[in-house]
């Protein structure tokens, strides 16, 4: 493997978004989003934070 992908997996970022950094010699790389959307599960958005549990049984 090379070193790009070893960043890749382990910051669990894409290869574009990586490449992009690493050819731009930028010490830093942000995305600010100014609203988290979801338009979709809205409705349901509270049952879900209540079950959040869910995702940790697995790993037990």
């Amino acid at each position: 493997m090379n070193a790009s992908q070893d960043i890749c997996r382990e910051l669990r970022l894409s290869r574009t978004t990586v490449r992009k950094v690493i050819r731009s010699d930028a010490t830093e790389f942000t995305y600010d989003r100014t609203m988290q959307l979801r338009p979709e599960i809205y409705p349901w958005r509270s049952d879900l934070d209540e079950n959040e549990s869910w995702r940790f049984k697995s790993q037990a």
